[in-house]
C-alpha cells in the first residue's frame, strides 16, 4: 500500500508539473515616485471644490490595463521643534484629450478617477483601469494630469507614487 501511495504521489507531482507551460509572462510592475514642495508646483486653474489645487502632468509611454496612484502629503512646521503633520490629500487623475475636430488651442481633460467620494472619504491607492467599451478611458501613450488639494492654505510637501507596467516620464511640461 505504501508503494502504491508513493507511486501515485510521484505520478501526480510529475503530471502537475508538466501542465505548467512556462510561456506565461507576467508584466513587470515598477513604482515611479516624484516628490516636491507645493512652493515649486504649478497651481491648477481647475479647482477641487474651490480649494487651492495643484497639478502635475506626466506621460505614459505604453499601453496597459491598469495603474495605481497614491499621494502622501506632509506639512512641515518651520518653527522649532520641527514636526511633521500628515495631510489628507484629495486628488483627481485625468487624461489629455485632443479630438481632431476641436480647436487645437484648447486642452481637454477627461477624468479617469478620484480618490474620494461624495462624503469626502478618501480611498488610496487609487487604481485606474481601461474600460474596453470606452476608448476615451483607454490607458495608452499620452499625457495625464493629477490635480490635488489638502484644503489648507499652507504649502506642503508631497510624494506621488505611480505603480505601473509601463514607462513613465514625470513631470512633463506640455505644449499648450
Amino acid at each position: 500500500m505504501i508503494k502504491f501511495l508513493t507511486c501515485l504521489t510521484t505520478f501526480i507531482f510529475l503530471f502537475a508539473s508538466g501542465c505548467n507551460t512556462g510561456n506565461i509572462k507576467e508584466k513587470k510592475q515598477s513604482v515611479y515616485t516624484y516628490a516636491n514642495s507645493t512652493d515649486y508646483t504649478t497651481l491648477s486653474l481647475d479647482t477641487i471644490d474651490g480649494g487651492k489645487t495643484y497639478e502635475l502632468i506626466f506621460e505614459l509611454k505604453g499601453t496597459s490595463d491598469c495603474f495605481n496612484i497614491d499621494i502622501e502629503g506632509i506639512y512641515l512646521q518651520k518653527s522649532f521643534p520641527l514636526e511633521k503633520f500628515p495631510q489628507k490629500v484629495y486628488f483627481i487623475v485625468e487624461k489629455k484629450f485632443q479630438p481632431e475636430y476641436f480647436p487645437k488651442s484648447k486642452t481637454y481633460w477627461i477624468q479617469l478617477g478620484k480618490n474620494f467620494n461624495k462624503e469626502w472619504e478618501i480611498f488610496t491607492p487609487l487604481t485606474i483601469c481601461s474600460n474596453k467599451n470606452d476608448p476615451l478611458t483607454k490607458i495608452e501613450n499620452g499625457l495625464y494630469r493629477i490635480r490635488w488639494t489638502t484644503f489648507q492654505k499652507l504649502p506642503h510637501y508631497y510624494i506621488i507614487s505611480i505603480k505601473t507596467d509601463m514607462e513613465i516620464q514625470i513631470p512633463v511640461t506640455p505644449s499648450k
